[in-house]
Parts: C-alpha cells; sequence; structure tokens
C-alpha cells in the first residue's frame, strides 16, 4: 500500500506542476494589463478632459470611477430596483438581461457596499475565468505557441477593457461561452448546455450560443461527413486531444440534446418577464427606441448614419472608435471561411451570428467593438495566420499585439471620460 501511495504521489506532482505552468502565462498576462489599464483609468479620470456627456452620479472612487459608463446605469438599476417597464418604443431596463445583474446583485451580499463595486469585482473574476479558459482552448486547437499569442491578442484587444473591470456583462458571457464550447469538446453536453443558458440569459444574442453548439454536436458526430471538421479538440479527460481519441463516434446519443438546455436562460427571462409585464418579448420591443435605434432596414443595412459622421473631414475620437469598429466587424466576418478550415462550421457559426446580427441592426458600428471581442475563434485564427507554423517570424504577431495594446489604452481611457464609442 505504501508503494502505491507513493507512486500516487509522484503521478500527481507533474501533474499540479502542468496545471501551474498552463495558468501562468493566461494569469501573468491578465494582471499586468489590468494593472495598466487601471492606471490608465485613474490618470484620464484625474487629468484628461471629459466628453460633453452628464454623469450618472455613481461614487466617486478614482480607482473604479472610470469602469462605470454609460449602460453601467442600466445595470446599477437592475441590481439594486429589479425591472420597470414603460412599454414599446422607450428605453427600459429590460433591454439588458438579467444575468449579470443577479450575479453582482449576489456579490452585492457577499461583499457588502455599492453594487458598483460589486459590479467590477464581477466583471474582473469573469474575465480573468474567460481568459484562462481561452488560453486552454486556444492551445488545445493551435498548440502552444499560437495559444500564447491567441491570448495576447485578446487580451490586448483595443476593446478589452470590457474584461477588466467595465461593468458591463460582457466579460460574464465570453466566461459562459467559453466554457459551454470547452465542455461540449470534453463530451459532456449536458454541462455545457447549462452553462450555455448563463450566456443566454446574460445577452440577446445568446442564442447564437445555442445554434453553434447544436451544430458542434452534430459536427463531431461526423454527421456532416466530408464537409465536416469532426477533430475533439478535448479528450473526455479534459486534455488536449490526439488525432486517434478525438475521431468522430458516428452516432448521435440522446444526452446531445442535452446542449438545448442553453435555452434555458433565454426562456426563464421571458417567463419572468410575460409574469411582471405580460409581454414575454419585452426586450425587443423596446430596441427601436430612440437613441438605441436598434432596427434592420436599409439605411440601417447600408450604414447611412456611419457614412454621416465622416462629412466632416477633421478626425475626432468618435471618428476613429467608428471606423475601428467597423473594419473589426468586416474582419471577423472576412474570417469566417478560415475558421471553417480551422475549427469548424460550430465556431463559423457562432462568429457568424454574434458578430452578423448586431451589426445588421447597427447603423454605425457603435457597440460592435464589444460584440466582436466575444468572437473568440477571430482571435485564435488571426494568431494562427501571424504567428503559425507557417509564420515562424517573431516580427509580425509583435507588431499587431503592439498596435493593438496601443488602441486598448486609448479606447480605455475615451471610456472612462465618457466617450461614446462602444
Amino acid at each position: 500500500m505504501a508503494v502505491s501511495s507513493r507512486r500516487g504521489d509522484k503521478g500527481e506532482a507533474p501533474t499540479r506542476r502542468a496545471v501551474v505552468s498552463a495558468l501562468r502565462f493566461p494569469l501573468a498576462l491578465y494582471a499586468t494589463v489590468a494593472v495598466g489599464l487601471f492606471v490608465v483609468v485613474r490618470y484620464s479620470v484625474d487629468h484628461l478632459p471629459f466628453a460633453a456627456t452628464p454623469a450618472h452620479g455613481f461614487p466617486d472612487h478614482r480607482w473604479f470611477e472610470g469602469w462605470t459608463k454609460w449602460d453601467t446605469g442600466w445595470y446599477y438599476s437592475i441590481a439594486n430596483d429589479g425591472y420597470t417597464y414603460s412599454g414599446p418604443g422607450s428605453q427600459s431596463p429590460v433591454a439588458f438581461f438579467p444575468a449579470y445583474p443577479f450575479v453582482t446583485r449576489v456579490a452585492n451580499r457577499v461583499f457588502p457596499g455599492d453594487a458598483l463595486h460589486a459590479g467590477v469585482v464581477v466583471s474582473l473574476l469573469a474575465g480573468v475565468v474567460a481568459v484562462v479558459v481561452f488560453h486552454r482552448w486556444a492551445t488545445a486547437a493551435f498548440g502552444a505557441r499560437v495559444g500564447r499569442w491567441a491570448t495576447a491578442l485578446l487580451v490586448l484587444y483595443p476593446f478589452s477593457f470590457y474584461l477588466f473591470g467595465a461593468v458591463y456583462s460582457d466579460a460574464l458571457f465570453l466566461c459562459a461561452v467559453l466554457s459551454a464550447f470547452v465542455l461540449l469538446e470534453k463530451d459532456h453536453p449536458v454541462l455545457a448546455g447549462l452553462v450555455g443558458a448563463v450566456a443566454t440569459a446574460a445577452r440577446p444574442v445568446g442564442l447564437a450560443l445555442t445554434f453553434a453548439l447544436v451544430i458542434r454536436t452534430i459536427e463531431l458526430r461526423g454527421l456532416f461527413g466530408a464537409y465536416g471538421r469532426p477533430r475533439r479538440l478535448f479528450a473526455p479527460s479534459g486534455e488536449p486531444a490526439s488525432p486517434a481519441s478525438s475521431a468522430p463516434s458516428w452516432r448521435p446519443k440522446l444526452r446531445d440534446l442535452g446542449v438545448l438546455l442553453s435555452v434555458g436562460g433565454l426562456a426563464a427571462y421571458c417567463a419572468l418577464l410575460a409574469y411582471r409585464f405580460g409581454e414575454p418579448f419585452a426586450f425587443a420591443k423596446v430596441a427601436s427606441a430612440p437613441g438605441w435605434n436598434r432596427t434592420v432596414d436599409l439605411p440601417t443595412i447600408l450604414k447611412d448614419d456611419f457614412f454621416a459622421y465622416f462629412e466632416n473631414p477633421a478626425l475626432t475620437a468618435i471618428q476613429g472608435g467608428l471606423a475601428l469598429q467597423a473594419f473589426v466587424t468586416l474582419a471577423s466576418l472576412a474570417l469566417l471561411p478560415v475558421i471553417v478550415r480551422r475549427l469548424g462550421w460550430g465556431y463559423a457559426a457562432y462568429v457568424a451570428v454574434v458578430v452578423g446580427v448586431p451589426a445588421a441592426s447597427s447603423s454605425h458600428f457603435i457597440g460592435m467593438g464589444r460584440y466582436v471581442l466575444v468572437a473568440f475563434p477571430c482571435f485564435a485564427v488571426v494568431a494562427d495566420l501571424v504567428a503559425g507554423r507557417k509564420t515562424r517570424r517573431i516580427v509580425l504577431p509583435v507588431v499587431v499585439t503592439a498596435a493593438s495594446a496601443v488602441g486598448l489604452a486609448f479606447m480605455t481611457s475615451f471610456f472612462a471620460r465618457w466617450y461614446f464609442l462602444s
């Protein structure tokens, strides 16, 4: 028995070291960038001019103040007072899904204080988990080198400040989406569906995850035949899958229906709205309210409002932010054929819906920086293109990452000073 115990101890030590080694890079990177962004926020709030926009009157905490702008006010009111609904066509809290304000309210009970501070903490915790899970997923998909560069691109993306404390739902949404995909890759469809329900309860576009999980499940079962990419990224043990262990099973299983549980988050919210206001789809009926203007018509599709911003030839922060969001939106959609070839139809379907749907309803690309942030396969594919086996030179990925980091510093500063960019 003693010999067996010693062997077990020896066998566990490398595993623990491997876990620590796998966590070291994403945690160190996240912590470094987080410190830098908090310094940027503090300096911006203290020393740089604000946009001519009234503040919400949030607590005057200089390290936190820059993270509580724009839609934060809605999440704050929901976390404190719950939902109200003033009818179709007018702005109302029902437009904001409940997962994030609910978690913020729970966090505020655990850590008494202001709900805004709790929201910053929730965003930070969800952000760090999302980065760690993404690093593991990208490493399994493309190898250690590309996994590190992909993580750097995600963390230093110009709109990744939503993962570092901004009181918005994006960090929690991305954390849930990544976890659901990883669980499915490990052949746990029921757990993937349950975690996915958090995503559909966090954002209206969360159904993109359900759609993608269904397609990925079909793909992993080999039902797409020669047109699919059935390689599973993880073995059920949690380790990256080898080519032999990742072959498709060629037959569906009853438990595969578990991915449909991901609809539960949206269904629960609709049930709440029906019970409280008699309007199960109240969140959709307020999307076209003045100031939000989320509609799908020809002027919106043609982006008339976007081009109107550029009638003035003088370059402004708003113009720069809109141009950047237009670029990342079009670039992410242009990557869809590459995502299909390198990751499969399920991941491409997710990107197409999570980016394409909000892009179709935005007349000026405002907000698209956040939506591209959660299109995580794009970052892995770009990293593979600039730093993969066929591109071993270090210059290109360094230049791309450095340029992205500069953009992140600027976008974080603008957000902290009430510029409406995303």
